[in-house]
């Protein structure tokens, strides 16, 4: 037993019903940068983080009376930052032996694939809509070169002083402005 409570990685502790630590193994020291001195005799909220502290009653009190599933929160380290930690615990008589694993580093990395997925997800949309308006940039181009060219070959024939076809002409640069405007419309 004092080989598994000095060479664990894993934080354990012995805490009375109230909260109250009454021993932490070494590893605290490595972990979270707490002398045992430091700890032990202190209640457990002097050591989470204060969103934490309600959730953490609550388990406190579950672990009073039977096996706590898998808890986490965050935990106060001796240099002012916060690591997240994953505890079980169970009671035994009026001690309850709590094991904590520090998840930090799986949790930045999970929260880093998250934004980098988000970001690709960003990415294809921005893609996606970049080939969807380039495409109607081509089809309204289409359209319009239909309605200019019309309007060419009538200035052309209006120049040379015939009227022939004007009909023909009007009638392809109306359905390609109609076209144009449906376009615009979707």
């Amino acid at each position: 037993r004092e080989r598994m409570w000095g060479s664990s990685p894993d934080l354990m502790a012995m805490i009375d019903p109230q909260g109250f630590f009454l021993d932490i193994n070494p590893v605290w020291t490595t972990v979270l940068g707490w002398d045992p001195r430091q700890v032990v005799g202190k209640r457990i909220d002097a050591f989470i983080h204060p969103q934490d502290q309600a959730s953490a009653e609550d388990a406190l009190a579950r672990a009073t009376v039977g096996v706590l599933p898998t808890f986490e929160c965050r935990m106060l380290h001796a240099d002012g930052s916060y690591r997240i930690m994953a505890w079980t615990a169970a009671p035994d008589d009026q001690t309850i032996f709590a094991f904590g694993r520090d998840i930090t580093a799986d949790r930045e990395r999970s929260e880093a694939l998250a934004q980098a997925e988000e970001q690709l997800r960003q990415a294809q949309k921005m893609e996606a809509i970049g080939q969807l308006t380039g495409g109607i940039a081509h089809d309204f181009n289409n359209m319009l070169a239909s309605i200019y060219g019309s309007i060419q070959l009538m200035q052309r024939k209006l120049t040379a002083g015939k009227q022939d076809g004007f009909d023909k002409l009007l009638d392809r640069a109306s359905t390609s402005a109609q076209r144009a405007a449906a376009l615009t419309q979707r």
